[in-house]
């Protein structure tokens, strides 16, 4: 959630919803605004729904509500999990689904939802496919995100394996068989999210756990640093691309 500079090399006004983001980055010196203003009250960017397999969310939602939301819990388990287990309780009662998105950090768990559930970025009356909108972060981030839309898989899951201090994932997947196939997406292993395609296309194929071992991961280019080495984060995705495709295949027969 952002706005333009007014003047050129003057602080811009910040568009904040629950201010996880922006707020410590002000403190912390990182980021400097000449107004910040309050989008949490807007009704216009709250709610939830569905239509047409499809599951909207406004932008304003908090992760606890969403987590709670019947609505979802019943079109999209996987996101009442997911929703549940983001940071601490402070974080999930003031956190905003649009600011997460907005954000678009290294671990963010909604961006690689978004992305394992083909899903888009409503803004300025444009419908930005999500690839799209990572793509082109910065044109993207000149308009106010009013919601966000998620196609409704078969089933999904999203497992990561998080930092024990802040809750964020240090990798994280999500896999989803839609009715256009299935997609997996990684969060955590590189500086901005992405489709595992070579995954997608075995599991296309044959959707077996087995599937895994015709795609290896070479860690060129996974983010290496103090919370894991490039080399641990792939042996991570890895375990957890195991453990989701058992997972989905245990629903799967139990249905």
């Amino acid at each position: 959630m952002d706005a333009e500079r007014t003047f050129a090399g003057c602080p811009r006004p910040r568009y904040i919803g629950g201010g996880q983001t922006i707020l410590p980055a002000l403190r912390q010196g990182h980021l400097e605004a000449s107004d910040l203003i309050d989008l949490s009250e807007l009704k216009d960017l709250r709610g939830v729904s569905v239509s047409e397999g499809t599951l909207s969310i406004g932008a304003s939602e908090t992760h606890a509500a969403i987590a709670a939301d019947s609505t979802v819990r019943k079109a999209i388990p996987s996101l009442s999990e997911l929703a549940v287990n983001i940071g601490d309780a402070q974080v999930r009662n003031r956190g905003t689904l649009g600011g997460a998105i907005a954000a678009c950090e290294v671990s963010s768990d909604w961006s690689a939802a978004l992305l394992g559930l083909d899903g888009a970025v409503h803004a300025g009356g444009e419908k930005l496919p999500i690839d799209h909108y990572i793509d082109s972060k910065e044109a993207a981030s000149r308009h106010v995100i009013q919601r966000l839309t998620f196609q409704i898989p078969y089933d999904a899951v999203y497992l990561k394996h998080a930092n024990a201090a802040s809750g964020h994932a240090i990798v994280g997947l999500f896999a989803a068989r839609l009715p256009s196939g299935v997609r997996v997406s990684l969060t955590g292993i590189g500086h901005r999210p992405w489709r595992w395609q070579d995954l997608e296309k075995a599991l296309d194929r044959h959707f077996h756990a087995n599937s895994i071992d015709e795609c290896p991961l070479s860690v060129e280019g996974v983010l290496d640093d103090q919370h894991a080495s490039a080399q641990y984060r792939t042996a991570l995705i890895i375990t957890l691309a195991r453990r989701a495709v058992e997972r989905l295949v245990g629903q799967t027969e139990s249905h």
